[in-house]
This record gives structure tokens, sequence and C-alpha cells, in this order.
């Protein structure tokens, strides 16, 4: 950061308070010289903070695309030790505390709750004094981020720019809440993604509710997330390489991003906040389809559609042929499949067609998988890798011994699965979409008739007409079966909650409409409830009691 034409302010003898940088912050977006604020704190170390409007090149933690925000450094003597793009000035009292430790200086306490001076010497002295006066009841923030966490049995290190390291072991009664809960699990504060996946680590600052910054470097690309009791507040996403793509991105892209990362290193800075906020669905959400797109990049590795590879496409076929051809894939934006399926000419490679797609990864990478997964793409001289390639065409005896072998399944009186088969099934299927992470539904109807003011259960003749024709309506992976004792249950692998309820919908409209064909006076009166996972939580439980809830919300307000 050049300081030509900057104001320089008066030196501080300790680190600034956030008002402090609140001034700072003012006086920038006021005009457009830089700022400089000198800092000479004790035993002659002396640093400068500087400030300034965004700049094109990139600085710690953001992209190479615009950035509105200002850039803020931190310097000792020609060495500058970070530079930050951020509003945030919580953040920048946090780096630059963080920074000073790193450096072996005990600055004095610059935050709004206290006022108490201390070195290292005085705290590593009275620790539990020094916490009481620091924090009041419930707070405490400010003494834990002038500690260095301990995770296990090993204290947290901070490293700055290359800055002199300093760690310093914490005493029970010091520990902050998340950094005890991560000493139990035993979630180290840093190691490697051949060790710990990116997905398990979300998973367990979720679990021990975790407040801090984990930082995550594979190769020339990094990135960034704050936590706050677990949940992602804020990401951002870096890229170092002079001749790779500007991406820029955001948000939960970027802990989807991550997600896909097989080699790097991560480390947790307990001590490090923000109060920025970035838009995230819910982690659960995002882990589920990040661990797709993990299982996407796995099967494209092994395929060797990497990068540089050029695939090519494997037949020509018309827009009809095409789309039917992919009715066996993945539910993804057709046009946007086409587009890929076209630039696939065995001349391009797969990394330029993807930037010139423009393409998040959470968008282009279910594309390719898809059409790789259908056949539709391979490599030159490779034979394309199917889902069936390996199977042969069964025979009509293989076929009606399968399906004698189900019908054994069912029972004789009713057409349905029996409440335990099904059960077996439903948990079958829960751990199915788990594995594959796709969304997994459970209907639960319950059903009377209503006729000549009577009201009465189906008979088991009913049920076998009712699953007669449910079964019209389901793929042939979708089971029914009877749900506990006068209810029917059905398992939809792959359908969200909205495709249940519209696959419940039609049926019902269907059937009534029949019924009403036949002119008995006899009507079916449906009480339905649908559970669905990932959107009602990712546990069998939370499915169960969903659906079971819609059902006799549904029942009561049938009897009304």
């Amino acid at each position: 950061m050049q300081g030509r034409n900057s104001v320089i302010h008066p030196a501080l003898d300790r680190i600034p308070r956030p008002e402090d940088l609140q001034k700072l912050l003012r006086a920038v977006q006021s005009g457009p010289a830089p700022i400089q604020q000198p800092l000479n704190l004790d035993r002659g170390r002396k640093f400068i903070l500087k400030v300034q409007q965004p700049r094109s090149a990139a600085g710690l933690g953001r992209s190479r695309g615009t950035n509105e925000s200002p850039l803020w450094a931190l310097c000792e003597g020609l060495n500058t030790i970070w530079e930050y793009n951020t509003a945030d000035v919580e953040l920048i009292f946090n780096l630059i505390e963080e920074a000073v430790y790193a450096s072996g200086q005990a600055p004095p306490v610059g935050g709004t709750s206290a006022t108490a001076l201390a070195t290292l010497d005085e705290v590593a002295a009275e620790p539990q004094a020094i916490s009481q006066q620091m924090a009041g009841p419930g707070d405490d923030v400010l003494y834990a981020s002038r500690e260095a966490p301990q995770f296990g049995h090993e204290s947290e290190q901070f490293n700055s720019g290359g800055s002199e390291q300093f760690s310093r072991a914490t005493s029970a009664p010091e520990m902050r809440a998340e950094d005890r809960r991560s000493s139990q699990t035993g979630m180290p504060s840093s190691g490697n993604l051949n060790e710990l996946s990116v997905c398990d680590l979300f998973q367990s600052i979720s679990v021990t509710k975790m407040t801090g910054r984990l930082d995550i470097t594979s190769g020339l690309e990094s990135l960034e997330v704050f936590f706050e009791d677990g949940v992602p507040r804020r990401a951002s996403f870096r890229s170092d390489s002079m001749t790779g793509p500007v991406r820029d991105i955001t948000g939960e892209e970027v802990l989807l991003e991550g997600m896909t990362w097989r080699n790097g290193f991560f480390q947790f800075h307990s001590a490090m906040k923000s109060t920025e906020r970035s838009p995230m669905r819910r982690l659960d959400l995002l882990l589920l389809e990040g661990a797709a797109l993990s299982d996407y990049t796995d099967a494209l590795g092994k395929a060797g559609l990497e990068a540089e590879a050029k695939p090519v496409r494997t037949a020509q076929l018309s827009e009809a042929d095409f789309e039917k051809a992919l009715s066996e894939g993945i539910a993804v934006n057709m046009q946007d499949q086409k587009m890929f399926y076209i630039a696939f000419d065995g001349k391009t490679s797969l990394g330029d067609i993807v930037r010139a797609a423009g393409l998040p990864k959470s968008a282009w990478l279910p594309l390719v998988f898809n059409l790789h997964k259908c056949g539709m793409i391979g490599l030159p001289n490779r034979a394309p890798v199917t889902a069936n390639s390996a199977e042969t065409a069964q025979s009509p005896l293989i076929k009606e011994a399968v399906h004698e072998a189900f019908q054994e399944l069912l029972r004789p009186d009713t057409g349905l699965l029996s409440y335990p088969l099904f059960m077996h099934f439903m948990e079958v299927e829960f751990q199915r979409a788990l594995r594959l992470r796709l969304p997994f539904s459970l209907l639960i109807i319950k059903v009377h008739k209503e006729g000549a003011g009577v009201i009465e259960q189906l008979s088991s003749e009913d049920l076998k007409l009712v699953a007669e024709r449910l079964r019209l309506y389901l793929e042939p992976y979708d089971h029914i079966g009877h749900y506990e004792i006068l209810d029917i249950g059905v398992l939809l692998p792959h359908r969200p909650s909205a495709q249940a309820r519209q696959y419940a919908s039609k049926f019902i409209a269907d059937f009534d409409a029949e019924l009403a064909q036949t002119g008995n006076g006899v009507r079916f009166v449906w009480s339905v409830g649908i559970g669905c996972i990932p959107e009602d939580g990712i546990k069998l439980g939370a499915m169960v009691s969903k659906a079971e809830t819609e059902r006799n919300q549904a029942r009561e307000a049938n009897l009304v």
C-alpha cells in the first residue's frame, strides 16, 4: 500500500479501539487520500495501520474481482504483515491483535467493554483475576481473544505474513466454551485435508457450536469461513493464480467449492470474528449438496475428466433423443445441459468450457457428471463408462422370476408390503439418500369412506384397490405398504416434498374423479402427511414425525 500523499494521524500508544477504527473508516470514505495510523506500543515495537480506497490488486481473503470495501494494511517497518478488504472494523480489530501477538507484543486492551491494561506477563501471572476483570457475566469474548485457544492438548499458533509465531498454553478455567467443546471432540486447530475432509470440518464445527474463522488453502486457492455458534455467517474466496480465471464467488458457493477439495490445509482461529453476513442456506442442506458435488468430482476424476481433458460427444442425437437419454440422469437445467453437450468437441478442454460458461461449480459439475453418467461424453479412444454398461438385457424368464419374488413380499389380502417390511425398505432408502445426497420423501395416507351419513374404515378389498391404483403412478424404485395398522405409506426416493405433493394431489384427484363416475354415492376422504430429507432434517425420525404431524392435522380438519 503506497504511502505517498497519505494523511498521517497522531500516533497511538495502544491498539486502536473499534471506535478509533470507525473514525479511520469514515475519514477514508469521505476523501480519496490514504490514511496512516502509527502505533507506538510497549517494548519499542512500532506498527503502521494504513487504510485507503479499494484497488484492483487482490488482498487477503478476496478474489481478483471488484471489491468496494476499503483496503486495510498493517505494516512493521518495511514488512507488510497483512492486507485485507473489508468495512468490518471488528474484524480489523481482531486482525491487529492477532498480528501483534504473533510479533511477541502484548498490547493494552482496546475493547469497548473493558479498559483494563494487561501484558502477557500479567495475564500469565493472574489469569483468573484478569479474566474476571475483563469479561462480564456470560461474556468471555474479549478475554478469550487475547489467548491462543487450546484444542485437544495443544495450543493454537497464530501466524501472520511470515512473522514470528506466538503460542501459549491456556489453562482450563480460561478456555472459551467453543474451545472446550472442540477439545472434547478432538478436532485439531489445524491439519491436512487428507486426514479430515472439508465436509467433516464443517460438520464438526457445527456440532460443537464453535465460533471463529476457518481458513482452508488448496494449491493457489484459499477460502475463509466465519462461524458463529457453529453457523456459517460469512465466506470469501481467493485465488492467487495469475493464469487461471477470475472467480468472484461468495457466500454459500464458497462452502460448496471447498467441499470438492481433496488436498490442502486448514486452520481454525477461534479469536477471529466478523459482523458482516453472507446470505446462506442452512448448513445441513449445504452439506448434502456439497457431499453430492464431492461424489461427482470423484466420479469424473476416476473417468479421467480433469480440467485439462478434452471430452468428445459419443453420439449425434436429435433434441428429442437427447432429452430422452438424460431422463435417467439427475434433474438439471436442460438448456444448460445442451449447451455443455455441444461444447464437447474433442478440441476444447473441460476447464476452458467451464470458464466460458461462467457458472459456479455447484451448477456446472452436475451438468458434466450427468453427461458422463448417461454415457454421452467420454475421452478420445476410451469407451464411455455408464451405470448400465456392465448390465446385460434381462430375459423374459428373469423378469418373470423377479415379478414372482416381489409378489411373495406383498400381503395377499391387501397387495401391500407389511408394516415391518415397509419400515425395512424405508431404512434402506434413508441410508441410500444419505449416501447419494439425494432427496427422499415419505407419504403417510389415512383414508376412510363416507356415504349416506356413515363413516367407515376401508376394507381389505378397498385397500387392495387403492394399492393397485397407486402403483400406476409409481416409479420402479418406489414402494407402498402398510403404515402401522390402517394407514398406507409411500416411499418416494429422489423426490423432494414439492414433487411428492404433486404426486399425491394427482393421484387423489384422478381416483376421486374415477370413483365419482360410478355414481354409488360413496366418497373417499384422504388425510395426507409428507416428510422429506433433507428439507425436514437429515434424521429418519424427523422425516417420519413431520409426515405423521401433517397426517394428523389433515385428519382433524376432515372430521370437523
